[in-house]
């Protein structure tokens, strides 16, 4: 149900999100600069801890786009945030530093892996250019592709399962309170609704590299196709941004594709985490309601009943006392 009630409202998030995006890229790009100065102190007094430092603030920096898209997500569900967007920082560092970290433990598991039941050696890959991708992956088919195909899909899969598991918490962070409405608990619901999150963060990430093919495909039918390749040919190398005007208006449309989709893409991810979040908020309003219900239930027993009083019995009576 998550999963289905999540395309469509991924498009209420979509054009929030895009209201935002502008503010958002250029916060980015100050928090980067600012970040430079205390980690390069850090690295005078410690190169491992600067290190560490550095990679946390690259790691947040990755998380706080989704957590700023959750964070709409839920303002769109008419919850109102109690922190600020600044104080998405604190735990986007937290959240991102454990995702990277785990990323780094499954990357050089995999690599062990290679190591121990095949024969590559540091020197097979030091005889291939190793900045090249495509040499890298074919080395590893060539040794062994059963291996390799494995370790790809199960290391990438727990990858986007962890992900999958922190965008429940990473919600309540993102407006800083839990479904039950105290401040936001650091992994408060981690792994809710596991199974419909990893499919949309599985899909969320394919759609996202399949962004430009897919938008090359519609060009077709939209006729912009031919022009765009004819201008392509005649652009040389795209060194400057005179080179990216000849494309014109057919150029426009392309990239303002190419930016929705990617968009609706990245949104899904976020739906999914708003309407987990969304769930538990309801499932604690029910809890508390019931609850009410059974204290009432309890005080109304509890209370004693009054005597059945015939009225007219005593109206009678003070007739006759007046009467005498």
């Amino acid at each position: 149900m998550i999963f289905l009630r999540a395309i469509p409202f991924s498009f209420s998030i979509l054009w929030r999100y895009a209201i935002v995006l502008p503010v958002l890229i250029i916060a980015l790009f100050f928090f980067g600069i600012v970040a430079i100065i205390p980690v390069l102190i850090i690295m005078l007094a410690s190169p491992f801890v600067g290190t560490l430092v550095a990679a946390a603030c690259g790691a947040a920096a990755g998380v706080v786009p989704i957590m700023v898209g959750m964070r709409v997500g839920l303002q769109a569900k008419e919850l109102r945030p109690r922190n600020t967007y600044l104080g998405l920082m604190l735990p986007a560092i937290g959240y991102g530093f454990l995702e990277a970290f785990c990323a780094l433990i499954i990357l050089v598991a995999s690599v062990a892996a290679f190591v121990l039941t095949t024969p590559l050696t540091a020197a097979d890959f030091e005889a291939i250019d190793r900045d090249n991708t495509n040499a890298v992956i074919g080395l590893l088919f060539q040794t062994s592709p059963i291996l390799t195909l494995a370790v790809g899909l199960i290391g990438g899969g727990l990858i986007i399962a962890l992900h999958a598991a922190l965008l429940m918490p990473m919600a309540g962070a993102a407006i800083g309170a839990d479904p039950s409405g105290r401040p936001h608990t650091p992994f408060y619901g981690f792994g809710s609704g596991l199974f419909p999150l990893f499919f949309l963060v599985l899909i969320s990430q394919i759609g996202a590299l399949l962004v430009i093919p897919i938008v090359a495909f519609l060009s077709i039918p939209l006729g912009i196709a031919d022009s765009l390749a004819k201008k392509l040919e005649r652009a040389g190398n795209l060194d400057s941004f005179n080179d990216f005007a000849i494309f014109g208006t057919e150029g426009l449309i392309f990239a303002g594709l190419c930016v929705f989709f990617y968009l609706f893409f990245f949104s899904l991810q976020c739906a999914g985490g708003v309407l987990v979040y969304m769930r538990h908020k309801d499932a604690v309003r029910e809890a508390n309601s019931a609850y009410a219900k059974t204290v009432e239930a309890e005080l109304s027993d509890n209370q004693p009943t009054a005597e059945d009083i015939d009225v007219m019995a005593l109206v009678r009576s003070r007739m006759q006392n007046k009467d005498s």
